[in-house]
């Protein structure tokens, strides 16, 4: 590493929850990447239907699915715009889509909400590193490189609903990292 971190240095909360947001980013990488090229297909096929090639944005269920080809692509500010709704043909796959959406953030939402809980006491980078679970670590460089000082990362945790949940959670970082695996 050419660059150290102290491990005893102070993080406050914009840091936490910076660093949060960024693991669940790299845990979910993958599986966001194989959703996007389902909707990609999803959204040429609805080209192909409706024979309209510069359609790259459809509207499904009040959400918005776009082609990642045209992503960076935006609309003018002020111009109004008019997003079509998903062709009817293509009903059962976009449900399909939609619903894993919908777990996807469900499931993003719920490892944001256990990190947080995990790291609300966290007063040092030390803290914050024992306080992650193992199946984090991964995702959590550079910070994971560092040796525990605590081993039970649950070890801030004494409510039992809480822990059931951190215990899915855990199940749920594991799940991620597999599919993952199996898919390179």
């Amino acid at each position: 590493m050419s660059e150290e971190l102290d491990m005893k240095a102070l993080i406050d909360y914009k840091s936490k929850t910076g660093t949060i947001k960024a693991i669940i980013k790299n845990v979910t990488s993958y599986i966001k990447d194989k959703h996007q090229e389902e909707i990609n297909l999803l959204i040429d096929d609805h080209r192909t239907l409706r024979n309209k090639p510069t359609e790259v944005t459809v509207s499904f269920r009040g959400r918005e699915f776009s082609h990642s080809k045209w992503l960076a692509v935006r609309q003018p500010p002020g111009k109004p715009r008019r997003i079509p709704v998903l062709h009817l043909d293509l009903f059962d796959r976009g449900t399909a889509i939609y619903l894993k959406q919908q777990k996807l953030d469900q499931e993003e939402l719920m490892m944001q909400q256990m990190l947080s809980i995990l790291t609300a006491h966290a007063r040092t980078l030390q803290d914050f590193r024992d306080a992650l679970p193992h199946s984090v670590d991964q995702y959590a460089l550079p910070i994971s490189q560092f040796p525990r000082t605590k081993e039970d990362f649950m070890y801030a945790v004494t409510e039992e609903t809480q822990r059931n949940q951190l215990e899915e959670m855990v199940r749920m970082f594991s799940i991620y990292s597999m599919a993952e695996l199996m898919g390179k």
